[in-house]
């Protein structure tokens, strides 16, 4: 009588191993490691995809509104940044990561407060703008809805997801513009003020690209944590739109030395 013997998989890491049903499943369910062969793969958008993108979107849209919401609140009561940006955001920012994504109804909620308080974190940014140009606002978000209607589109039309390997990079230059944002504390140095603006800018722009795929490569393997993936998005477009408005306005302020 002929024996079937057991199908193995053998890497060049590990001796070969037995391969069952209840390890499939749990290989699928987990959040897939980055690999070339995700990398080069040719990927189409499916259906249930883009209803997942549908409900990511809509999500981002309605934490827009309440970051809208939350800069007029700032601008009639104005709270300082540290109480909004990180004694409120801060524990809600816990609260979405790690409560089940099955409680739909509380992290809808903690991400709509969230990003009012956020909202509320850069009312100072937008009254000194509005001080100098009331048009700057809307000229800024323009242009960060533009970068980043631009950037989705490259990311959601490209059939090679190869702009994931850049998270790494993109996640250590932010933690080097942090370390020299602290160190010009004490430097006082203009010059580094605007490359850290122009750099986060570009970095930001770029994570929109990134963010966008692993979204997307995310939804392929089963995780539809549709809230999460909202934040990312959104967690990109205010850096985006602060950095923007920054630099409009300090140019504004140039402007306005040079005139007098």
């Amino acid at each position: 009588m002929q024996t079937i013997s057991p199908v193995t998989e053998t890497t060049h890491l590990t001796a070969p191993k037995l391969l069952d049903d209840n390890a499939a499943v749990a290989m699928v369910a987990e959040r897939p490691e980055l690999t070339w062969e995700i990398v080069w793969a040719k990927t189409d958008v499916s259906a249930h995809v883009r209803r997942h993108l549908l409900r990511v979107y809509m999500t981002l849209g309605c934490m827009l509104l309440f970051a809208a919401l939350g800069v007029v609140l700032d601008l009639i009561w104005p709270v300082h940044p540290a109480i909004t940006g990180l004694a409120i955001a801060m524990p809600l920012m816990l609260l979405i990561a790690y409560t089940s994504p099955e409680l739909v109804v509380l992290r809808v909620s903690g991400a709509m407060l969230l990003a009012t308080a956020l909202g509320a974190s850069i009312g100072g940014t937008v009254q000194h703008a509005l001080s100098v140009d009331s048009s700057l606002v809307g000229v800024a978000f323009g242009c960060t809805m533009l970068i980043f209607v631009v950037m989705s589109l490259c990311a959601y039309c490209a059939t090679r997801r190869s702009a994931l390997f850049l998270y790494g990079f993109l996640v250590s230059a932010l933690l080097v513009l942090l370390a020299v944002g602290i160190a010009n504390i004490f430097i006082q140095s203009k010059l580094l003020v605007w490359l850290g603006l122009y750099v986060g800018l570009v970095l930001f722009s770029i994570f929109v690209i990134v963010d966008t795929q692993l979204i997307i490569e995310r939804i392929m393997f089963g995780e539809d944590d549709f809230v999460e993936h909202a934040l990312d998005l959104f967690t990109d477009i205010v850096g985006i739109f602060v950095r923007l408005l920054t630099l409009l306005s300090s140019d504004d302020d140039d402007d306005d030395d040079d005139d007098e």
